[in-house]
């Protein structure tokens, strides 16, 4: 297992940083989305383990042993799905090289977010849609509400996935 450095030294995750909205005239400019850190505070309260934060999505326990991508996604309002992220080979490998690993999605805010074992999200990337595009690929995770429950949605001829199970509460 390769050793990852803290972002900052050792930085335990507790800071918050908010997606935001400036309107001006008759436009909306967006700030990109970053609650990345307060998912990862939600995250480590869940599992009682201090987060160290190795990236803008990737997070461990002090030790390395275990590891947490974490992507974070506006609400939508147009199309099929509500929260939409991009989920990469890279991403995929370094969870796969830890003890113990975690996929998690910040739908719209910390407040909604899903912590999904990487053993449970794996066998699930087969069923998602992709995107190659100048010798890149990533996987699409689109995530809809449906009567207040969270789905999973997967390409035409798979089953969508209930999250509820992975919902931090």
């Amino acid at each position: 297992m390769r050793n990852l450095s803290p972002v900052s030294n050792t930085e335990i995750v507790r800071k918050t940083a908010l997606d935001s909205a400036v309107e001006t005239d008759s436009t909306v400019e967006l700030t990109p989305v970053a609650f990345n850190d307060e998912c990862a505070a939600r995250i480590g309260s869940s599992l009682n383990v201090n987060l160290v934060k190795r990236s803008r999505a990737l997070y461990s326990s002090p030790d390395d042993s275990l590891r947490v991508v974490c992507l974070v996604s506006k609400a939508y309002a147009k199309g099929k799905a509500d929260y939409w992220f991009g989920f990469h080979p890279h991403q995929r490998d370094t969870l796969a090289e830890a003890n113990t690993g975690y996929a998690a999605f910040g739908c719209g805010s910390s407040v909604l977010t899903v912590l999904i074992p990487f053993e449970k999200f794996l066998p699930l990337l087969d069923g998602m849609n992709t995107t190659n595009k100048d010798g890149r690929q990533y996987w699409h995770v689109q995530i809809f509400e449906e009567g207040g429950k969270l789905i999973l949605l997967r390409k035409k001829g798979q089953a969508q996935v209930s999250l509820e199970e992975f919902r931090i509460r």
